[in-house]
């Protein structure tokens, strides 16, 4: 998931898959958009599911993890986007974010991220 939730967040199918399967051959584009139709409404997490995700990143952040987590963080150029906050997938290391990753898109999904993230 990336952009802005829970309006403009943008599901990037293109890279999900499902027992080692691109998730587009798994699921219909129905049952796809019947998915996305369901996320603003699970927005915001709970106080546990804040929590947990937070132990993690403090876990990783203290020992190190070669995991990447989705973290929202500040937009420097990244997704062609400046002085925006996003959820995308971070390295983290005792410093913080050591790198934002790109993550894969398609050419439809690329569009409807920098939509989100421009949009104010």
């Amino acid at each position: 998931v990336a952009g802005v939730p829970p309006a403009r967040a943008v599901v990037l199918w293109s890279g999900a898959t499902v027992d080692g399967l691109p998730i587009e051959r798994v699921l219909s584009a129905a049952a796809l958009a019947a998915v996305e139709r369901r996320i603003p409404a699970l927005w915001p997490p709970g106080p546990y599911a804040l929590a947990s995700a937070a132990a993690r990143v403090a876990a990783a952040m203290a020992g190190g993890s070669r995991r990447q987590f989705t973290c929202f963080v500040g937009l420097d150029g990244e997704l062609r986007a400046r002085a925006r906050v996003a959820a995308l997938p971070v390295e983290l290391g005792p410093g913080g974010v050591g790198r934002i990753i790109e993550p894969p898109m398609s050419a439809r999904e690329r569009v409807a991220v920098e939509t989100a993230v421009r949009t104010r």
